[in-house]
């Protein structure tokens, strides 16, 4: 199943209707779970459970389900995108390792199906109600509820307050919208830090030069 994707903008949108999210620097993941087992299935199809045993783990307790989110590592203060590449590099033996010095979480963000009831054609409003209320006790370890929230405001101190641990930026969706399978119907604004600088000198031909001597 492939998931349902987002289109970059430059902008937030205005209006009523929209929700906000952080976006993450991981591997998007959809993960089933159901009588025989978890399988944790990447945006480009390939099984990724044999490298997260750990997150299977922790959604293998929430019963029968299809979730969507992101597959992250934390350390040192901020998501380690490295950490999950050696993840898919490493076989069954050192993954048990790293599940023990580097354990990975899942960041929950959509609600697909539930005790064999499709959720899809759900308005995206009322499938994250009721991920909230699946995943609002105590949650196992390994499983993070993203946030959420209608006010463009927080979803911009997101972008700004965040950025050192990596947060990639925010993804806007409906709450009236449908989730569709390999569409881009969500957008993403990404962060992006500026600044103003003089150009004191250049090396190289002036109008294509080498490398730029700025000042701040």
């Amino acid at each position: 199943l492939p998931p349902m994707a987002a289109k970059t903008v430059t902008q937030l949108p205005v209006g009523p209707g929209w929700s906000f999210e952080p976006k993450y620097d991981g591997f998007r993941a959809l993960a089933f779970a159901g009588p025989g087992g978890v399988v944790l299935q990447s945006r480009q199809l390939r099984d990724l459970t044999p490298a997260f045993p750990d997150v299977a783990a922790a959604v293998g307790r929430l019963g029968e389900v299809v979730v969507d989110g992101e597959l992250v590592v934390w350390r040192a203060g901020r998501f380690d995108f490295a950490a999950l590449q050696d993840r898919l590099r490493s076989g069954r033996v050192r993954v048990r390792g790293l599940v023990a010095a580097e354990p990975a979480a899942f960041v929950v963000f959509d609600l697909l199906a539930r005790n064999g009831k499709d959720l899809r054609d759900r308005p995206y409003g009322k499938r994250r109600r009721k991920l909230e209320k699946l995943l609002g006790g105590l949650l196992p370890d390994g499983l993070v509820l993203t946030p959420a929230t209608t006010d463009p405001a927080v979803a911009h101190s997101w972008m700004l307050a965040h950025t050192g641990t990596g947060l990639e930026g925010v993804v806007d969706k409906r709450a009236d919208q449908p989730y569709r399978p390999g569409v881009r119907g969500w957008q993403k604004l990404r962060t992006r830090i500026t600044a103003e600088a003089i150009i004191g000198g250049v090396t190289g031909p002036v109008h294509t030069p080498h490398e730029l001597i700025l000042g701040r």
